[in-house]
């Protein structure tokens, strides 16, 4: 089975570096490998040059953000799954890839594993994603596009991410087609990922209110009925913490009963 893995960049050569030996290193699973760079002047380009003969596609172009170039690479993969590694994340160890491909045994839709965050003083968090996708993780953790095989095809058919959303776009894609249009997923317990802690949908201290203004607007536009039910909860969980650990459940299960 042939996997795409699709790395974008933008001035971070370093990191950059890291992610093509991360990605080129892995065994037992057919690459179609494309690096998008945003037009980087930093030497980002010059190092993509390097390994122009070993990836599949090497493009450095202007974009309109880290969403848009995830399209275009998307717009040059041919392989069954594809996996967004972008600079400065790497896979954990070199049969990672091969090792989230063996949950395609029944084609799911999305396979997904689990990842580190990895912290700027070296420090590491593993985060571990459930066996079951419930409506809580919804408030809680999205699946990370690091550890996440996502069928080509099914990213195709809906025109790639929505470029309305600027922090969330992948998040809201899985979370959209898993809950309101039934895709299939399947968990690989493994630690399939490193990811630098700070990117556009990490980032709170940089990117908090507008990351939250723009899952407020995903919920009201993909799950209208439900919407003031997660307003409730988003406010309760700001303003209200000491209250939002009991209420909580109550809140979870009035909106799985109206989804249902």
């Amino acid at each position: 089975m042939k996997v795409s893995v699709i790395t974008v960049c933008y001035n971070d050569r370093s990191g950059l570096e890291k992610t093509i030996k991360s990605v080129l290193s892995q065994k037992g699973v057919e690459l179609d490998y494309i690096i998008m760079d945003g037009g980087s002047t930093d030497g980002s380009k010059d190092l993509v040059d390097q390994y122009r003969s070993s990836v599949a596609h090497a493009i450095s172009e202007k974009d309109q953000g880290v969403f848009d170039a995830m399209n275009k690479g998307l717009n040059r993969a041919i392989g069954e799954y594809v996996i967004f590694m972008n600079s400065g994340d790497y896979f954990l160890q070199e049969d990672s890839l091969a090792k989230l491909t063996r949950g395609a045994e029944h084609y799911p839709d999305f396979i997904y594993g689990d990842i580190y965050f990895e912290y700027k003083e070296g420090k590491r968090k593993h985060i571990k994603f459930p066996e079951r996708l419930r409506l809580s993780g919804l408030f809680n953790h999205f699946l990370p596009h690091q550890a996440t095989l996502t069928k080509r095809q099914l990213l195709v058919d809906r025109g790639g991410y929505d470029l309305r959303y600027k922090f969330i776009a992948d998040s809201a894609f899985i979370w959209n087609a898993i809950v309101n249009d039934h895709s299939s997923y399947h968990h690989v317990d493994e630690i399939i990922s490193v990811c630098e802690f700070g990117g556009l949908s990490t980032d709170v201290n940089r990117n908090g209110d507008a990351l939250q203004q723009e899952r407020l607007r995903f919920y009201q536009e993909k799950f209208p009925k439900v919407y003031e039910d997660y307003l409730e909860l988003y406010e309760l969980r700001k303003f209200k913490k000491a209250h939002f650990v009991n209420e909580r459940p109550t809140l979870l299960e009035r909106i799985k009963n109206k989804l249902k």
